[in-house]
Order: C-alpha cells, then structure tokens, then sequence
C-alpha cells in the first residue's frame, strides 16, 4: 500500500516512521538505520552512494514526462535526540521506540518520538517506493550527526548531487531561513576541600519542567532547571553555610533542561529551615512559570556522604557564572514577530575531576547579535576568571524572499486553502545554514509536519499535519515541471 492523496492519513508514511523507530539511531550511532535505508532503496532496485560517516543518497529517476524537470534534492537527518523521564526504564541503544496514536496525535512512550526528522526519513521513503507519483529526478540524501554538530552534511560530498534545488523535510512549518549558532564551553576551574564531618549530604533538585528544542520553544518562556537551581543555591550558601559537592543538568546542548541537581552539605539542624526555603523557592517558582511551566518541583533527599566539596572560591564562581549568564530568548524579530532573534540556551552543566563546565548555545538570526553575545559572555568569563572555548559555529542561513520554489508551495497553498502560505524564518538550526553557504545559487525552502515539544519525551506529531504536508510535497514534485 502507497501513500496517496485520497488516503484520509498518509497510512503508508506512518508505517515507515514504526518502522524506522524500532532501529536505535542517536547521533553519530547512524550506521544501522542508515544501512537499512540503503538496503530498502537498494531492493526497490534504486542506485545509492553511502560514505563512511553513514550519509546516504539514493538516486531515483524521473517520472515519465518529467525527465527535463529539475534535479531535485530532498533532505533529511538521520539522527534523532534521545532523552527519557526518569521513571522510565528504556536503553536507547537497544530497544524500540514504543509508538503510540494518541487522539490527533502521534508520541511514544516516555521517551522522545524522534518525528523529528523521522517523519521527514518516512516521506523521503515512501516517495522512494512509490509507483504512481509524478515527479522529477530525485537525489534523496539522508545526513548524519544533525543534532551533533552536522559534521554529517558538512563533510557529505557535494560532488555527488547534481541538484540545486532542495526540499529539507526538517522544519515544522514552510522555511526559508534559519539562526546560526555558536556553541560555548564555560569552564570554572574545580578545587576542592575536606568535607566537615558535622555536616551531612543532600541533593537537591528541580524537576517537573517542560523542557523542549532551544531554538523552538525559546520563545515560550520555559524554565531552565539549571538556572532555577542556581538561583536556589546561590541564595543557600550564605544563608544557610551550605557547600557544594557538585552540580549537573541537562543532556545535549540543543534541548532546555528539563532536570538538575546539586549535591550539597549542611548541618542537619538547619535542614527544617532549608526544606522551608524550598518550599518557598518552590512557590516563586511556580508564579513565576504559570503559564509557561507550571509543572516546576523543587526536592530535597539525603544520599551518600562526600568526602570533599568546592572550595569557596571555586563554588563562588560558578554560582556567579549561573546567575549573571544570559539565558533564554534575548531579543524579538520585528520581522517574524512568534520568534525570537536572539537566545541563549545553558544545555548542560557536567561536574569533573578538574573542573564544571557548562555547556551554552548562542542562537540568532543575525550573526553580528550572535557575535555580540559571544562577546558579552565571554568578558563575564574573563571578569570571574573562567575559562572559556568556542565549540562548533554555524552562520544563519538568511531568508530568502526571491526562492522560486517557495513561490510554487504557496501557490500551491493559495489553491488549497484560498490564502497565502506563511513564509517563516525558524530560531532553530538546520543544515541549510550549511547547504546555503556550500552550494552557490541554491534554490533551498525546509517543509515538516507540527512536532509539538521536540527534544523532550513529551514529544508528539499531529497526524493531520503530516498528511497535509505529504500532500503539499507530492504536489510540489508534480509541479516542479514548471519550475
């Protein structure tokens, strides 16, 4: 069975999508779905290139009629992010993503769904093994690590694709513009001291968040449980003589921490009047977030004794680091007004031998405003003396209000529905910030489904929208005869 447009869902799509989440595929662990989609086109009797960081493209020729259309590229990533709620017992690496219809929507199983960009690695397939579609010459290329870093797609021979033209299935609405980014690593270099033996140890927490894609839901005001907690226990440390053992949140640098937790020390006579100031945090919180993450908890346990904890420089600075760095959208588009320009994400914080590092992800849809927060954060760093690195950059790709084939979707879109499309930039990253720059004159526009709260196990696809957007897609290749 094949997609068409009469089917009341694009039932042979959603089957792919099961499919591929039974195969574990987290960044840079591509190779195993990345064979499997080589073999599937390989027995549809399709031609394929794979290289050795497991990029795959598989060449498709044109339909009858349609040999002199343009070569076109659609675009997906391979990789998803993974991230689970803590009561779940779920091994990424080998177990299957447990798909479930939910009403409207499609979401898994305390974990993240992986829609994003698998729903875009199930159209591409479904287009591969379909009959009865009109479209042009096809190179589908799926690219690895995207949520990593994009060495994938950066290191992809281009040699290999004819096609200027190219349809990325990675967005959530029609875009023809993306942030660039920078990531930064902040390190407080770590000394420590011997524990008081009067003192006993505790974790305290924030859970309950939200969460979501840094760049998407910058916008929605979410809480950050690494900077709720150290705003908890900068206060703490001289209120209540409390010294740190350690402090970590966050998974990748690309999602809002959901959870974070700091091991600390204190004299079990003060422990009343702490879980008093928790509950207090915990109410500030909670008018804070009301309607942006309303869900925020605030917790306390006893665990295993340390030994050592911070010393009071160490620990000063970096509760220093995590009140004073910018954190969430800084700026507003005036020209999309549902987005931010510019965002700070503090991804993760991660205790080591010899120091914490924290993990932070400059967003902008200009790069002179990135740049410019780069520097702001960086005179912090010097200011408290921190150490400081830039990891992987990307420039924006700019929107681009002459693409031709933008044009066609919304013309497309104006029949369908007698209004315009809406033609958006995204505050997330996707790798046209990379195909723009690499290919000269490329005609680039990202398309996808509604994927509500990526990057967090709360993750969920609308059903409808991922037959709308079949639908815009398989009309955009029949049209693309009048490219």
């Amino acid at each position: 069975m094949h997609p068409s447009l009469h089917d009341p869902e694009p039932t042979r799509v959603i089957e792919l999508f099961c499919e591929i989440s039974k195969i574990p595929r987290g960044s840079k662990k591509e190779k195993q779905v990345s064979d499997y989609i080589a073999a599937f086109a390989r027995d549809l009797g399709l031609e394929t290139y794979q290289d050795d960081m497991h990029n795959l493209i598989v060449y498709k020729d044109a339909s009858p009629g349609y040999a002199g259309a343009p070569v076109t590229v659609l675009q997906s990533h391979l990789d998803m992010v993974w991230d689970k709620d803590k009561c779940v017992d779920f091994n990424f690496k080998t177990d299957h993503i447990k798909v479930i219809r939910d009403g409207k929507y499609i979401r898994a199983e305390g974990t993240t769904l992986g829609a994003d960009n698998g729903i875009g690695m199930a159209y591409m397939m479904a287009i591969m093994e379909a009959k009865d579609l009109k479209h042009p010459p096809l190179e589908l290329v799926f690219t690895t690590d995207k949520e990593a870093g994009m060495s994938g797609v950066e290191n992809l021979d281009l040699s290999r694709i004819e096609g200027r033209l190219f349809i990325n299935t990675d967005c959530y609405s029609i875009v023809m513009g993306c942030a660039g980014y920078q990531i930064m690593y902040l390190d407080v270099p770590k000394i420590l001291r011997l524990a008081d033996t009067e003192k006993t140890t505790y974790a305290i927490s924030i859970e309950g968040l939200l969460g979501g894609h840094c760049g998407e839901d910058a916008v929605k005001e979410r809480g950050n449980a690494m900077v709720l907690l150290g705003r908890i226990v900068h206060d703490f440390v001289s209120r209540f003589d409390m010294d740190i053992v350690s402090f970590d949140g966050g998974i990748i640098s690309g999602a809002i921490p959901r959870y974070a937790s700091c091991i600390v020390m204190l004299n079990k006579a003060r422990l009343s009047a702490v879980r008093a100031a928790l509950s207090n945090w915990g109410v500030v919180f909670r008018r804070e977030l009301s309607v942006s993450d309303p869900g925020v908890k605030v917790i306390i346990v006893k665990v295993q004794q340390a030994k050592e904890v911070l010393s009071v420089v160490t620990q000063a600075t970096f509760l220093d680091l995590m009140l004073l760095a910018p954190s969430g959208a800084q700026t507003r588009s005036m020209k999309f007004p549902y987005i931010p320009e510019t965002s700070v994400n503090l991804g993760i914080v991660s205790t080591y031998e010899s120091k914490i590092r924290v993990t932070a992800t400059i967003l902008s849809l200009i790069d002179s405003k990135r740049k410019n927060i780069v520097k702001k954060i960086s005179l912090l760093c010097s200011l408290l003396g921190i150490i400081y690195s830039l990891g992987d950059s990307k420039p924006a790709w700019e929107y681009d209000e002459k693409s031709r084939v933008a044009k066609l979707i919304d013309n497309i879109h104006y029949r369908k529905y007698g209004k315009p499309a809406k033609m958006l930039c995204t505050h997330a990253t996707t790798e046209g910030v990379v195909i723009s720059k690499a290919i000269p004159g490329v005609d680039l526009v990202c398309v996808g489904p509604q994927i509500l709260d990526a990057h967090t196990p709360k993750e969920r696809v609308e059903i409808e929208s991922i037959r709308r957007e079949w639908e815009q897609l398989i009309t955009l290749l029949e049209e693309l005869i009048n490219y």
